[in-house]
């Protein structure tokens, strides 16, 4: 009797701390994209809007699947840039992005960029977007017309780990997007 109630004390203890070390994995995993976002100052202004937003850090996690907050995360963060510079510049920046995970599957040669590790697996995602390609303020325009809006509700795409250990996401929707008429307020 002693004994029983001894397994059933150790059982019921390993029990609790698998479920305490699991619900912690997940805490882990499950932090909010914008804390995991920081904006890339300075640029946003010419623009009249924010500054694009670039993750902190692109390692985590080690193992496993990203989260859809961090695939969210990753995806912002390699989208959301500068591209020329002076009168010539584009700042493209998100709003309203939402990403579902897939399960993982193999590497295939079309995947990545040339930097993929192709001994991790590559996970799907899928998920829908608004994107803005803004220009600097000035006559041709003005601040609240300087952004061409883009919405993607079908984007499709993957994430997966390079060889260095950052992971690196993705997604277009190249039969569904919609560029909609005039201009508009480049995101605040």
């Amino acid at each position: 009797m002693l004994r029983r109630n001894y397994v059933s004390i150790v059982t019921a203890t390993i029990l609790i701390g698998t479920a305490m070390t699991a619900c912690a994995q997940k805490q882990e995993t499950k932090q909010p994209a914008d804390q995991l976002l920081q904006p890339q100052t300075g640029v946003g202004t010419r623009y009249g809007g924010r500054d694009p937003l670039k993750c902190k850090s692109t390692k985590e996690p080690t193992q496993g699947a990203p989260s859809a907050e961090q695939a969210r995360a990753y995806m912002i963060s390699g989208f959301e840039h500068e591209k020329g510079s002076g009168t010539l510049g584009e700042l493209y920046l998100t709003e309203d992005v939402k990403v579902e995970v897939g399960k993982g599957r193999p590497f295939e040669q079309e995947d990545g960029s040339g930097d993929a590790d192709i001994h991790e697996l590559v996970y799907p995602v899928r998920g829908s977007y608004t994107y803005y390609r803004c220009y600097p303020i000035s006559s041709a325009h003005p601040e609240g017309q300087s952004s061409v809006k883009v919405e993607c509700p079908n984007a499709e795409g993957i994430c997966y780990k390079t060889s260095f250990g950052d992971w690196k996401c993705s997604m277009a929707d190249f039969h569904t997007s919609k560029t909609a008429d005039g201009y508009f307020h480049a995101p605040k």
